[in-house]
């Protein structure tokens, strides 16, 4: 695969939350439009670790403080959980050097995991696992050798009464640490069904800068530096302290444990799990170029020193991943050979960065420029966004870039062993900016993206970033980015063309997720996607407060689908749009379609063999009525006033026109007779009288409406013939119908037939009207609902009846029997264990038959 070099141009305490400024900013040559706000600009000397936790807090490392901090990331206020400085209470375990001391390790208080159990609520486990240099032990052991220092894993526990980690057990307290490349980063994740804790163990920069003279042992089962290591959560029964939190199958263990679980490891600084795969990931520095991300498995050798990036392309044959002068490391004679050395456990990594050539290699080895000229990148704080929330994000995963500030963005493919290149290249760069990015977190549902950034190495000012900076200066701080949608350029969405659109499930309503438009997002584009991240429909808002917006849509197989009273073809998409607040001014859409779908819909023929009429994308229109999400036009549809159609990508269209309302959207050729829409009609009964009330708009080439009767299970029959108007926006039809107080019936129903001037008719839903001795009302709230949904029926007599709740298909999902008494019931369902989605809520007895929708978020 070619590769891309993308240059774009201690004591309990809280901080009190400040004024934390807020700014969009364009997030990458995507477009993406994202909120920054500064979550923490003071009290952290240098943020390393940030994790999401499972109590909703994010949990921040303070590396040269030697302090951790718990967050609140609504409120910004902080808490100090543990202090391991020279001055903290915990003698044995606090660091054995000043915060004034020189030399100064890499990292320092560094990295952090969390139980998985954490917030379980019959045994939780209230671990935190820390890691952090511990103890100074010598310099000058070796010519050039660099300092040595000693890293420690203690696992804590938190107490939620005193809001501090304590009770500390040592997990390992050997493992060596240098000023160099001393990684400290760890995660926890299972190995066959069983959770560990994984720790990345750096190199210690033997045989390069000021560690020159150092040996390097990555490739040395038997030291500890250069390898990722395992361990246990909790001790096992073994013997000996410190053997019983190593794994009894790690892979090296003999007559000794062994922590360690692969080698040929450089600097890993970010550890990422997939866990719909089961693959971790690892990201480690490379020396002039070629940063690496590797899947991490047992018993393999990633290659280093022998062999950097991928080796195939032989780029550092001549040089090493030292220093020129004075460099323990032996010239590398062929990196093919070497991995050819090292056999069957050799893995290449997943994706190298920037492999630039041999020839650059060699020049940068003997003049030894500074490595503000190196091609490689620092990949620290490793993330697989698996999320829906941003479009075409999904299944990518996100590396902190220390040198030239920003995150990196790679897509994986769906088996999440290869890349997958997001229009022709291989990385998109994301919130560029002057700062050195150690490490991110994703919010739930993953629309917000935290990140801290440095303002440079230990001792050294940050290196700028290579891009203009988007951001604004923020040294030191943690940055909170909120995915918001995308700008308006030349009238029309800025949406990346690579994003894809989604494909649907086939004969299903699916459920889209779930956006909210409110002052943040009023005037920008704002995308609605399905569970992979795809595009199904962008809303501009224009201004409106829409609140919550579900979305569902239908996708039809087999034969294209036909409007039966008028033949006209139409697409087999549907898509319903429910917001929480209907618009009071006209808002924009955007709703997509594949390929296939347009096709089908272009050399469509219907039963009459007459063709769709479609020549181009600039003959499809957006049709509007007001059905439910569903199989088949039900209603009549209008067209709306439609404002661009054009291609979308390599996989599809995109039709673009102003609304006043929400409801079902149809694909049909604009000039497709699809008669009067039918914006609502309703009924109801006063003084022994029906009232019957519809409601049109935009009508076109209606003739009539014929309001038709039926008792039980008899046909309709004719009551009332109205005459259309036929004039523009919407108009108003009621109508009283008296002959009810004669009839027996419980139930009576309604319905339209609505007639074109060329005799075709469509045929409106059914009304239900209850006589005044046999009536039953029911309503709920709220609606929308999250968890509990009250019911309120208003029984015309005492009865057995029955509830049940039953998805857009008719799939009955919840259902009970109730006894009612005459007059007002109330009953509480609980709706927490089904699906976000839409509904009815039906009840049927001897005297009461009634439904209503209601909306599950």
């Amino acid at each position: 695969m070619k590769k891309y070099y993308l240059l774009f141009t201690v004591s309990l305490f809280a901080i009190s939350a400040v004024s934390f400024a807020q700014t969009p900013i364009t997030g990458s040559r995507m477009n993406e439009i994202f909120l920054q706000q500064n979550i923490s600009t003071s009290g952290i000397t240098t943020p390393w670790e940030i994790t999401y936790g499972p109590d909703d807090y994010l949990w921040v490392t303070d590396s040269k403080a030697y302090k951790v901090f718990r967050i609140d990331p609504v409120t910004k206020v902080k808490t100090q959980v543990l202090d391991l400085s020279e001055t903290s209470t915990l003698t044995a375990l606090r660091r054995n050097f000043t915060s004034a001391a020189s030399p100064w390790p890499q990292g320092g208080l560094a990295g952090l995991a969390i139980h998985p159990d954490f917030m379980n609520v019959s045994t939780p486990k209230k671990y935190v696992y820390i890691s952090y240099v511990h103890t100074f032990d010598s310099t000058s052991v070796l010519p050039n050798g660099g300092s040595f220092f000693t890293n420690s894993i203690v696992r804590f526990t938190y107490n939620t009464g005193t809001g501090q980690l304590e009770s500390p057990l040592v997990i390992c307290d050997t493992i060596p640490g240098s000023v160099d490349h001393n990684s400290q980063r760890m995660i926890i994740a299972p190995v066959n069904a069983v959770s560990y804790l994984f720790y990345a163990a750096g190199d210690m920069g033997a045989g390069q800068l000021a560690s020159r003279g150092r040996i390097n042992h990555a490739q040395d089962i038997n030291k500890y530096e250069g390898k990722i290591l395992r361990f246990n959560l909790e001790p096992d029964t073994d013997p000996g302290t410190m053997n019983s939190w190593i794994p009894n199958d790690n892979p090296y263990n003999g007559a000794k444990q062994s922590g360690i679980w692969c080698l040929g490891i450089r600097n890993n600084q970010g550890f990422a799990y997939d866990s719909v795969r089961n693959i971790l990931y690892g990201s480690s520095h490379g020396p002039y170029s070629d940063d690496e991300v590797n899947i991490i498995e047992p018993s393999r050798n990633y290659g280093h020193p022998l062999v950097i990036g991928y080796a195939a392309d032989e780029n550092y044959m001549g040089s090493s991943a030292g220093s020129n002068s004075g460099s323990s490391l032996a010239l590398i004679t062929s990196e093919v050979s070497a991995a050819a050395a090292i056999g069957a456990s050799y893995k290449d990594p997943l994706f190298a960065g920037y492999p630039t050539t041999k020839a650059n290699i060699n020049n940068i080895f003997t003049t030894n420029p500074t490595n503000a000229g190196w091609p490689s990148e620092a990949w620290s704080g490793l993330g697989l966004y698996n999320y829906s929330a941003i479009p075409g994000w999904k299944n990518s995963l996100l590396m902190a870039g220390l040198k030239w500030g920003r995150i990196i963005r790679t897509k994986l493919d769906n088996t999440g062993t290869a890349i997958a290149q997001i229009g022709g290249q291989d990385t998109v760069c994301v919130f560029d900016g002057p700062q050195r990015y150690r490490d991110m977190a994703f919010g739930p549902g993953g629309k917000d993206i935290y990140v801290t950034m440095e303002g440079g190495a230990t001792g050294t000012p940050y290196s700028p970033s290579i891009n203009n900076p988007q951001l604004l200066t923020c040294n030191n701080c943690i940055q909170k980015f909120t995915f918001l949608g995308y700008n308006t350029i030349a009238g029309t969405s800025s949406i990346s063309q690579f994003v894809p659109i989604a494909s649907g499930k086939p004969n299903t309503c699916e459920d889209a997720n779930t956006i909210t438009i409110d002052a943040t997002n009023k005037n920008l584009w704002v995308p609605i996607t399905d569970t992979s991240g795809n595009i199904v429909a962008e809303i501009n808002a224009n201004g409106n407060l829409l609140g919550n917006v579900t979305t569902s849509m239908y996708t039809n197989t087999g034969t294209i689908r036909e409007k039966a009273y008028s033949h006209a073809l139409y697409s087999d998409r549907n898509i319903t749009i429910t917001p929480q607040t209907q618009p009071g001014t006209a808002v924009s859409i955007r709703l997509y379609m594949t390929n296939a779908e347009y096709i089908a819909l272009r050399d469509g023929v219907n039963t009459l063999s007459q063709p769709s009429g479609v020549g181009s994308i600039t003959n499809v229109a957006i049709f509007k009525n007001n059905d439910v999400c569903g199989a088949a036009m039900a209603a009549a549809a209008a067209a709306v006033p439609t404002t661009n159609q054009s291609a979308f990508g390599a996989g599809g269209y995109v039709v673009q026109a102003n609304i006043n309302s929400f409801s079902t959207f149809y694909f049909a050729n604009v000039s497709a007779t699809l008669p009067v829409n039918l914006v609502s009609f309703k009924g109801s009964i006063t003084n022994d009288i029906a009232r019957l009330k519809w409601i049109t708009e935009d009508e076109h080439g209606t003739k009539t409406f014929t309001l038709e009767r039926r008792l039980n299970s008899r046909d309709f029959y004719t009551v009332a013939i109205i005459p259309a108007s036929n004039e523009g926006g919407q108009q108003v039809y009621p109508y009283s119908d008296s002959a009810i107080s004669k009839l027996t019936s419980p139930v009576i129903y309604y319905r339209l037939k609505i007639a074109d001037a060329d005799g075709k008719y469509s045929l409106s839903s059914v009304v239900t009207v209850y006589p005044a001795n046999n009536k039953g009302i029911i309503t709920i709230h709220p609606n929308p609902v999250v968890n509990d949904v009250t019911v309120e029926i208003n029984a015309a007599v005492g009865e057995q009846a029955n509830w049940e709740v039953t998805d857009i298909a008719g799939k009955t999902v919840l259902q009970h029997a109730v006894l009612l008494n005459k007059g007002n019931n109330v009953i509480t369902i609980n709706l927490a264990k089904i699906p976000a989605g839409s509904y009815y809520l039906k009840v049927a007895g001897n005297n009461i038959n009634q439904a209503v929708k209601l909306q599950k978020l």
